[in-house]
């Protein structure tokens, strides 16, 4: 794949994969379905490039980075507190007696 369509459809894969991982989330909202959401946000993502007009070979050249950049954002938002684990107590902050 040529560099520069290469770069092309990773400029297009980030918001890509941050509207997906929103909307998987929402749709799948307890812990522990890890591996579950991956797979719907990548899918999400390859209809979603597919629909914008990359070769199934672009996309296939693109699948070993998409679970990565994904699994990025993902950690990103589990550690700044995007994504609240269910069961997690709620935060104290601020609260009167806590």
């Amino acid at each position: 794949m040529q560099s520069v369509k290469l770069m092309q459809l990773l400029a297009a894969v980030l918001p890509l994969a941050h509207s997906a991982i929103a909307v998987v989330e929402q749709m799948f909202p307890s812990a522990g379905q890890g591996a579950k959401k991956l797979d719907a946000v990548v899918s999400l993502v390859e209809s979603s490039l597919s629909t914008l007009g990359a070769s199934v070979d672009q996309i296939s050249a693109l699948a070993p980075l998409l679970k990565g950049i994904i699994s990025t954002f993902v950690g990103i938002m589990n550690v700044t507190g995007i994504f609240k684990k269910a069961g997690a107590p709620a935060p104290t902050e601020g609260v009167p007696g806590s």
